[in-house]
């Protein structure tokens, strides 16, 4: 729908994991609620193949920063944390 209202644009997308998805029950934000996360990537490229006018510029998880702060995020983002943490991805078409 982006691409066929505007003839440019970019897209900042948050991005859960599979994991996530799987294991929502479990996750911090969402635990003591009704919530569920109903979907889930494993690369923004996923996005790109229903959607082929986008085009990833790039793609980060959230581990990349908090790694630079704690010895914790250190170690689980040298660990399962890189694909387990949602991601920020930006599309342009």
């Amino acid at each position: 729908m982006l691409c066929d209202s505007f003839e440019h644009g970019y897209l900042v997308a948050e991005m859960n994991s599979m994991f996530i998805v799987k294991h929502s029950k479990q996750h911090d934000a969402i635990k003591n609620t009704n919530a569920t996360f109903k979907w889930g990537t494993d690369s923004g490229a996923e996005f790109v193949e229903l959607e082929p006018r986008m085009t990833l510029l790039s793609e980060h998880s959230y581990n990349e920063e908090m790694r630079k702060h704690t010895l914790r995020g250190k170690l689980f983002a040298a660990t399962v944390g890189k694909k387990v943490n949602n991601r920020i991805a930006v599309f342009r078409w």
